[in-house]
């Protein structure tokens, strides 16, 4: 699973560090990322004139809200009667009335709903990483490789941070921490590229001198442009 940072939805209940609070001299490392569980609130009720008329999706905010045009109502005389909702102004005026309200709630829920979805991947993420630890672990990723290959393609983050994911039931909320591990470049993927290896024990090299964070910014974006740039002129 993979979650990106620069997609994470703009909520009050997520919060990721400021890069200019990452210090490699640091006792303690604060938090990466911080998910707390929205508050979820329910779409404004129907007036019941329109209930029945409403198509299938007016309570989810990511939905656009529709009735039916028109209604079979029975038989009469081996005649199927059709109401049109057009045909009675009281009930346009009610659905229209209440599809602003319902519009306005829907722009500030999304953010919301789509905060829920990251605080349930990073909930599963957790359980997962409690049943089987010894066999997968976290890791924060920066300076995405694209490149094809004899051995084949590869989609992958080339400098690595390995990081710890706490649950908090105050809150609740999820909490992604440092681990005491330095950043790593992806040296495997990387010797996968013709001619490399001088390039990435360089590189390896700078990375254990210096403070290169997957967060950390301009510095080390302009060390994954160097790295790039050292394995293909043309790479970006």
């Amino acid at each position: 699973m993979v979650i990106k940072l620069n997609e994470l939805p703009k909520h009050s209940s997520i919060s990721i560090i400021d890069s200019a609070k990452l210090d490699s001299e640091l006792e303690e490392w604060p938090e990466l990322l911080r998910v707390k569980r929205p508050d979820i609130t329910p779409a404004p009720a129907p007036p019941d004139s329109i209930r029945e008329w409403l198509n299938q999706g007016w309570e989810d905010p990511s939905s656009e809200v529709s009735h039916l045009s028109s209604r079979n109502r029975g038989r009469r005389n081996d005649i199927t009667i059709v109401e049109e909702f057009d045909d009675d102004s009281i009930r346009v005026d009610a659905f229209e009335g209440w599809a602003k309200l319902r519009d306005r709630w829907a722009e500030q829920e999304r953010p919301a709903r789509e905060a829920l979805k990251v605080f349930t991947n990073l909930r599963e993420i957790h359980s997962r990483l409690k049943r089987e630890s010894e066999l997968i672990e976290l890791i924060l990723g920066d300076g995405i490789l694209r490149v094809k290959s004899g051995q084949g393609s590869f989609f992958h983050p080339i400098l690595l941070q390995k990081i710890e994911l706490e649950f908090e039931s105050e809150g609740p909320s999820l909490v992604i921490r440092q681990s005491n591990d330095i950043p790593q470049l992806y040296e495997e993927l990387l010797q996968q590229l013709p001619e490399s290896g001088s390039t990435i024990s360089e590189f390896a090299k700078s990375l254990s001198e210096g403070f290169y964070h997957p967060l950390a910014g301009v510095e080390t974006t302009r060390l994954l442009q160097s790295l790039i740039h050292s394995l293909d002129p043309i790479g970006r």
